[in-house]
């Protein structure tokens, strides 16, 4: 419930995508299909990695897109779980499920890109965005389920140029939130 008393409506929350196979891999999707589409359509290109930590990107960027999926992924990390620890920020994810009965989860870090990405093209509209006038300069940054080298991974931050992938080193840092995911 908001402070008026009015209720948010999922299609205010969330976006509803298919994720299909047939991406591949985070770097056959950048390469083979964003990056094309990108440098057609747009004069600088945001349907690309900005950045991804190198040995991030050496992990998980030829890991193959699970089985053709949609996915119900909230447009912004959730409230109340910037700041925090990676333990509270999935405990909060947790007690989403219990409250609403569904089976949220922690989005995947392909889930997460692929969700992005999608959006961009389909609506023109970035989510989980980086810094700028209109949002107070604050970046936004899901935490997703893969950690490399013991650190738990990061993926937003979108700009012109591009989404980011880092690692959070631990800390609970203000720019790095959670957002959940439900798959069908």
């Amino acid at each position: 419930m908001q402070a008026d008393g009015t209720y948010l409506k999922v299609k205010d929350t969330h976006v509803l995508y298919l994720i299909p196979k047939e991406l591949g891999t985070l770097n056959h999707f950048e390469s083979e299909i964003l990056k094309p589409y990108g440098e057609a359509n747009y004069e600088e290109n945001p349907l690309q990695f900005r950045y991804f930590w190198d040995a991030a990107r050496q992990e998980h960027a030829d890991v193959p897109f699970e089985d053709s999926h949609w996915v119900l992924m909230s447009k912004d990390v959730l409230p109340e779980s910037r700041n925090k620890s990676w333990t509270e920020q999935a405990a909060l994810v947790d007690d989403l499920r219990k409250k609403a009965f569904v089976n949220y989860e922690v989005p995947s870090l392909r889930e997460a890109f692929a969700v992005m990405m999608l959006h961009k093209v389909a609506t023109e509209e970035s989510l989980y965005q980086a810094g700028n006038e209109q949002n107070g300069y604050g970046y936004t940054f899901t935490r997703v389920k893969e950690a490399t080298q013991g650190y738990r991974l990061a993926v937003g931050g979108f700009a012109p140029s591009g989404v980011s992938v880092s690692n959070s080193f631990g800390y609970a840092l203000e720019d790095d939130g959670v957002g959940a995911l439900r798959k069908f």
